[in-house]
């Protein structure tokens, strides 16, 4: 209970003779003493309707505010790509291609052999596409080689041509070898 300043306190009437109050003495529920609450005045604003003028009636909106409200619905999340299994022929194909290449694929900063890689990954499977023909077209795959082989910084024409042989061969080789055991 707190006594604010200004605020009387109620003293019970009976005393001892002594002039002290006792404060223990059982009082009945008529006798207890009711401290004072000072009336808090709550004062209630009247209600205010806010006006509406008709020409700005929910109903009456214009098609800038219709198209405001409409709802832009999310694009739909990405869907992780599920990466097929490479085949057993794409996965040949992709180790003939990084023959010999260690060295120049260890020299290469960062950027450039995930670049390299992901265009050897791509080249792979475009080749093993391509030996699913029963006529194969040499010229198009030494040609997509020869494109992954120009990805190397500073390659010389000469290696590049003499690789990009090289490994067409050696993918032929595979693809004869293949259809003779049909």
């Amino acid at each position: 209970m707190k006594i604010m300043a200004n605020q009387t306190i109620p003293v019970r009437q009976e005393k001892e003779p002594h002039g002290v109050q006792d404060i223990f003495a059982e009082t009945t529920p008529e006798q207890a003493p009711q401290p004072e609450r000072p009336e808090i005045g709550v004062e209630a604003a009247p209600e205010q309707v806010p006006e509406t003028r008709p020409e700005q009636a929910p109903e009456q909106a214009t098609e800038d505010e219709q198209s405001r409200r409409q709802y832009v619905t999310p694009a739909p999340a990405e869907e992780p790509v599920a990466v097929q299994p490479k085949s057993e022929e794409e996965l040949r194909v992709e180790a003939i291609l990084s023959d010999h290449l260690e060295e120049i694929f260890m020299q290469m900063n960062p950027e450039e052999q995930a670049a390299f890689q992901k265009k050897g990954e791509e080249t792979a499977s475009q080749i093993a596409v391509l030996l699913q023909d029963v006529k194969v077209k040499v010229k198009s795959i030494l040609d997509l080689i020869r494109d992954w082989l120009k990805a190397i910084p500073g390659v010389n024409k000469f290696f590049l041509e003499q690789e990009a042989k090289i490994k067409t061969d050696r993918i032929i080789a595979l693809h004869e070898q293949k259809h003779k055991k049909i």
